[in-house]
């Protein structure tokens, strides 16, 4: 069936819908798709529709719990899935972890960080971080140094190797923002760009604000 063809059948299925006997008075997306869906099922007889077809709270609130549970696996995957392409990434570099060019490509692009502040905007906690920081400044790809405006605070930057070393690992890095995209046409990379934006200032929020509150206190957070 081609796209005009299509449309055409829709348009007809809409009418039906809006205009039938069904006793259906709340017209919703929600409502036309379960139309469409009892419509076309398969093997089953299509009989009058009633206004119950359509109230199923507990199939709504099953399936919804179920994406939830969903969007958290498929998160996870997917950064178990980036973690092992930027270690391929990295292979013949100096910078050995995704956190260690977290911490590089971050200091790159916003200079004069202190250590906490890094933390912030990496996601890292201070012990964990604090580490990272050592082996960087083993391996001299950082530096430490007092800013002559404010000299209370110690700051954070690269060395021209840990430049250097960062300007060569790009190339590969490129490479793995091509494979995780995966084969999303623009319009679903603009898309996606926006949801998991609008999700990462969420808990963007909750972590520099509320991360020492236990998750009831984080879920009324989130849903009020």
């Amino acid at each position: 069936m081609k796209a005009p063809e299509l449309l055409h059948h829709l348009l007809d299925d809409f009418f039906e819908f809006t205009q039938g006997d069904s006793g259906i008075t709340t017209f919703t997306p929600e409502a036309f798709a379960a139309f469409l869906q009892i419509k076309y099922r398969e093997s089953q007889p299509i009989g009058p529709l009633m206004q119950s077809d359509f109230e199923q709270p507990d199939l709504v609130m099953e399936n919804e719990n179920k994406d939830k549970r969903d969007l958290l696996i498929l998160l996870t995957y997917l950064y178990k899935y980036a973690r092992l392409y930027i270690k391929k990434a990295l292979v013949h570099s100096k910078i050995q972890t995704v956190d260690e060019f977290a911490f590089l490509i971050t200091l790159i692009m916003t200079p004069d960080l202190t250590k906490s502040a890094l933390f912030a905007k990496t996601i890292t906690e201070k012990t964990s971080g604090t580490e990272i920081i050592k082996r960087l400044r083993e391996r001299g790809l950082v530096e430490e140094y007092k800013n002559e405006i404010n000299k209370k605070n110690v700051y954070l930057r690269l060395t021209p190797l840990g430049k250097s070393e960062l300007l060569q690992v790009m190339p590969n890095m490129q490479l793995v923002t091509e494979i995780v995209s995966g084969t999303l046409s623009e319009f679903e990379l603009k898309f996606m760009h926006q949801v998991l934006t609008k999700l990462e200032k969420t808990h963007n929020s909750i972590y520099l604000d509320d991360r020492d509150d236990n998750l009831e206190q984080i879920h009324q957070k989130v849903i009020s």
